[in-house]
């Protein structure tokens, strides 16, 4: 399978309140985008 991405905006503090994203920190955000990204991709 075939997996296409785009600007995660990882390290984008701002993008947490702008598109309403559910995470706590920029760092949770980071983590927990990477974390599925990396599962998806092995």
């Amino acid at each position: 399978m075939i997996y296409f991405t785009s600007d995660l905006h990882l390290g984008h503090k701002g993008i947490i309140t702008m598109q309403n994203r559910p995470f706590e920190s920029v760092e949770d955000m980071n983590r927990i985008l990477l974390t599925n990204y990396n599962a998806g991709t092995c």
